[in-house]
């Protein structure tokens, strides 16, 4: 994955959240996957990865091209797949998560 230019995620099932998608982001590699599942919602057309209609490959091949022919296209997603995982995902965010639904759950029941 290190050395990988782009990675292509064909997934054809709803998965949730695959992990190899985040650490190619992580790692600034550019995504182009699935529009299914939480892959689409975290690549989001452009915004920090390509996504296609699952199972057209015609489509899949455009979002191919398009970042294999765009340079600032893949510098850009390589910065904001990179920023994404930091803000959404580093251990401070998870962290901060955790205590809020903590804090929630103790809230509610001192209430009750």
């Amino acid at each position: 994955l290190a050395g990988a230019n782009i990675l292509v995620v064909p997934s054809i099932w709803f998965e949730g959240m695959p992990l190899v998608a985040l650490e190619a982001l992580a790692m600034g590699v550019p995504v182009i996957g699935s529009r299914i599942g939480g892959l689409g919602e975290l690549l989001g057309d452009h915004a920090c990865g390509l996504t296609f209609e699952p199972g057209d490959a015609k489509s899949l091949v455009r979002a191919a091209r398009q970042l294999q022919d765009d340079a600032s296209l893949r510098e850009r997603l390589r910065s904001t797949g990179r920023q994404k995982i930091a803000e959404d995902f580093s251990a401070a965010r998870s962290l901060q998560i955790l205590e809020n639904t903590y804090r929630a759950v103790i809230a509610e029941r001192v209430a009750a």
